[in-house]
């Protein structure tokens, strides 16, 4: 019916009844080959999201690894209080529910980590989880939406950093919800922590390797001590930081510098990555950061000796500083 209503309104070949029949056929053809292909993909032995999360909780509950979280007898502080839980209840959008969680969540984490929306943007391979928790350093911020930063993870290179993602639903996690996250996890890679949580504020807090979900955690968001759980859930501070951060927050201190927030990640090459910095001396001028790999450490040196003598030659000081960082 919407589709006559549109047909007839535009002066063109098609807007006659037996136009308008037409693309109805076509249509309905379209349809039958739909429904043929997810058949097909079925009997290929192909999985669906719903089959793919019922297929892992299942797993999960049969080995033993899931479990209702239990506060410690000195935890009191819920990850939502009544008064944030009757603000979610009031709407039906999951957009709303994702950015009213998200101050509480950066509050939880504090300043060392960003909780990046990025449900507008397909940063992971075509997909867009809502909420992603990594340092700020690795962040591509296209504008500030209700106090938090919204983009993408800069570059794949940086999916290493990413901490943990957080996937909002409305009326109910289902398994279709817990195929996405393990899709998300498969993607990324490496150690991962996901948090599913619906408009009811029950969660699953479910941990990944490579891909495999190794255990979960159910709950309510409103119970007593899960405002510490949910931090060090998301944060996975437990499993260290990858190599390529390791060393730019000591180039930072080392140099004094400071990371542009939303903007710093300029690229990566064949032996270094570059961020785009400012010295806390002045705090005004943007600097390149380039820093090196151990193994590339010898390349690098040889570099700033060259920008240094074109420096001299032009009478333009691109080089500011440079140095080792240690000596790995």
């Amino acid at each position: 019916a919407r589709l006559k209503k549109d047909l007839r309104k535009k002066e063109d070949p098609w807007n006659d009844d037996k136009g308008i029949t037409a693309v109805l056929s076509e249509i309905r053809e379209i349809s039958v080959r739909v429904a043929q292909l997810a058949q097909d993909s079925a009997s290929y032995g192909f999985e669906t999201r719903a089959e793919l999360g019922e297929r892992t909780w299942r797993t999960l509950r049969e080995a033993r690894v899931v479990s209702e979280y239990q506060p410690q007898a000195d935890e009191e502080e819920p990850c939502i209080e009544p008064t944030m839980a009757s603000e979610l209840a009031k709407d039906s959008k999951e957009k709303f529910f994702t950015r009213t969680m998200l101050p509480r969540l950066q509050q939880l984490l504090g300043d060392d980590h960003t909780v990046l929306i990025s449900e507008n943007h397909r940063w992971l391979k075509g997909r867009k989880p809502d909420l992603v928790v990594l340092p700020h350093e690795y962040i591509q911020a296209g504008n500030t939406k209700l106090a938090g930063l919204a983009g993408r993870v800069a570059h794949p290179f940086a999916w290493s950093s990413v901490r943990s993602l957080v996937e909002a639903k409305l009326d109910s996690i289902d398994n279709a919800a817990i195929g996405q996250a393990v899709e998300y996890a498969g993607l990324i890679g490496g150690k991962m922590h996901l948090l599913l949580a619906d408009k009811h504020l029950r969660f699953r807090a479910i941990w990944f390797e490579n891909g495999a979900a190794l255990g979960a955690v159910t709950g309510m968001l409103s119970g007593q001590g899960t405002a510490r759980f949910v931090r060090d859930f998301l944060l996975r501070s437990e499993d260290g930081k990858p190599q390529h951060e390791v060393d730019l927050k000591s180039a930072l201190q080392v140099f004094n510098l400071t990371a542009v927030s939303g903007s710093a990640f300029l690229g990566i090459g064949g032996s270094a990555a570059v961020y785009r910095v400012t010295s806390n001396d002045d705090g005004q001028e943007h600097l390149a950061l380039k820093v090196f790999g151990a193994h590339m450490a010898t390349l690098g040196e040889r570099e700033a000796d060259n920008i240094s003598e074109l420096s001299n030659l032009l009478g333009y000081p691109t080089l500011v500083t440079s140095g080792r960082l240690s000596s790995r």
